[in-house]
């Protein structure tokens, strides 16, 4: 009488028992799938992550590219306006290089006897005068020296021994662009001095 209920009991333990571990199976398996399910998303979550990453990095180098280039436009565009400035200096000077010459010829033929005071009556009063009176283009306070000689010219002469005052520079530009040795009165001896310095074992 006894063993009947328990038995009862035991077989309804039993069956809720099983019927508990088929919810369980049931719940690990749908939690084996929502695991699985997570573990895609994870990966299409890092390569997502890695795909932005690779954007970012692709889009800061074109930044810089970008910056480079607009410095490089930057930079040719101030070019172009110092070439043009540059193009046009030269086309003005095509036109005056005549009267420069001719002014600058004369200078290296003839100036060389006289003093400072009248040198400058000479090329900057007569014959810039004489020019202009001719309608031969000429460069405007244009200076003989400035075409015979450029500013390293002068230095290098200074460095080998030359006078820094403006007749000796004006001697100098002569004898540097005669065809021939003129002839140089120098009882001071600064031109000679110059002269052995500049050509020495070539003298």
């Amino acid at each position: 009488v006894k063993v009947a209920p328990l038995m009862a009991k035991v077989s309804k333990a039993t069956l809720e028992k099983d019927e508990a571990e088929t919810f369980l199976a049931e719940v690990m398996r749908q939690v084996a799938e929502i695991e699985a399910q997570c573990a895609v998303l994870d990966n299409k979550l890092q390569g997502a992550i890695t795909e932005k990453e690779r954007v970012e990095a692709q889009a800061a180098a074109c930044l810089d590219k970008l910056s480079l280039a607009e410095r490089l436009v930057n930079g040719l565009a101030d070019e172009y306006k110092r070439w043009t400035a540059t193009v046009c200096d030269l086309k003005d000077l095509q036109m005056k290089l005549i009267g420069n010459c001719l002014l600058s010829s004369a200078f290296v033929g003839y100036i060389s006897p006289f003093s400072m005071k009248f040198r400058v009556a000479l090329w900057r009063d007569a014959w810039t005068a004489d020019l202009g009176e001719r309608g031969i283009p000429i460069t405007g306070g244009i200076d003989p020296l400035k075409v015979l000689a450029s500013e390293s010219d002068i230095a290098g002469w200074q460095n080998e021994g030359l006078p820094s005052d403006r007749i000796s520079v004006e001697n100098a530009s002569v004898v540097t662009s005669c065809s021939r040795w003129p002839l140089m009165i120098d009882p001071q001896l600064q031109g000679v001095k110059w002269i052995k310095q500049r050509l020495g074992e070539d003298l």
